[in-house]
């Protein structure tokens, strides 16, 4: 038997207690919204539930656990893509449009875009903590930097009359 859509908006059947809000519709929706990297207590509002129905509906709905999981693994995966390029620079084409004397002309363009030393830095320190962390752990065995002394001078500020 086929499913149609009214299959999909209608509620999922349960023996007992007070029929669950969850529908199938669902399921394209937690993935999409996964996606967009909402968080947990933002996908339960959007919903129109609270977080702890939302973590039911994660154990006890077939596929809503890996709808979920599969939109927070492609979003991650695409902010990495990302980030990575990013810290190595890259170059994209595009098309420019501009006019001279009225005559519309196109033409395409390769933009590049220089490496982001900031964007490195993150993807190092998160890919290898132990050798890019930004405090040296002195408990690891390396060298750790001597303490750092601060002197304080106070003096006094107001104006002698000439």
């Amino acid at each position: 038997m086929a499913k149609t859509d009214a299959d999909a908006d209608a509620p999922v059947k349960r023996g007992r207690g007070r029929p669950t809000k969850f529908t199938r519709a669902y399921l394209e929706a937690i993935f999409d919204l996964a996606l967009l990297g909402k968080t947990e207590p933002e996908m339960a509002e959007a919903l129109g539930v609270t977080r702890q129905t939302l973590n039911n509906w994660r154990k006890t709905q077939p596929g809503f656990f890996d709808a979920c999981t599969r939109g927070k693994e492609i979003a991650d995966a695409r902010v990495a893509r990302s980030l990575y390029e990013r810290a190595l620079g890259y170059s994209h084409s595009e098309i420019v449009i501009t006019t001279y004397q009225g005559e519309v002309t196109k033409t395409r363009v390769t933009k590049h875009y220089p490496p982001d030393t900031n964007a490195a830095s993150l993807w190092l320190r998160n890919r290898q903590p132990a050798r890019w962390r930004a405090q040296p752990d002195p408990a690891d065995g390396t060298d750790a930097p001597p303490p750092v002394s601060v002197t304080v001078k106070v003096e006094d500020g107001r104006r002698t009359s000439p």
